[in-house]
């Protein structure tokens, strides 16, 4: 596909979230952007409730995460080290801090804010990385 084309499918893609389910917009982005996986997951009530059951433990500071914040999360999916090494050629895994990256973890999260610095939106990305063995990225919608 000729990079003009893929330009306007990911203008296109991000311009869609502006309405419809987040969920769907995000899975539809990262399809275009080349992260096609099986291994998708979704939580029932998408909320900052369901999400601190699940994951939460007692090194996860709240207040940097801004979770009084997170009007919706969800888990998307999960791309493996197959589908990196295999797919995607966009990471390398291999080892990081001694640690082997074998996957990772892709959330998207509705923040209620009309706008959050760079240092906040890396605050939650961080403090969520804490709670997992494999790296976890975040897509974020706020402000419409």
């Amino acid at each position: 596909m000729a990079g003009e084309e893929i330009k306007k499918q990911i203008e296109s893609a991000v311009k869609a979230f502006s309405d419809g389910e987040l969920r769907d917009r995000a899975l539809n982005l990262f399809n275009v952007l080349g992260y096609n996986t099986s291994r998708q997951n979704s939580f029932e009530n998408k909320t900052w409730a369901e999400f601190k059951e699940h994951f939460v433990k007692d090194s996860f500071s709240e207040e940097k995460a801004l979770a009084k914040e997170w009007s919706y999360v969800d888990i998307l999916f999960q791309v493996s080290k197959d589908e990196v090494t295999g797919e995607l050629g966009l990471f390398d895994t291999g080892k990081v801090n001694d640690t082997i990256i074998e996957s990772y973890l892709f959330f998207t999260i509705a923040l209620k804010g009309e706008s959050y610095s760079r240092t906040q939106l890396s605050n939650i990305s961080r403090e969520i990385n804490k709670l997992f063995p494999m790296p976890v990225m975040v897509l974020f919608k706020y402000n419409g």
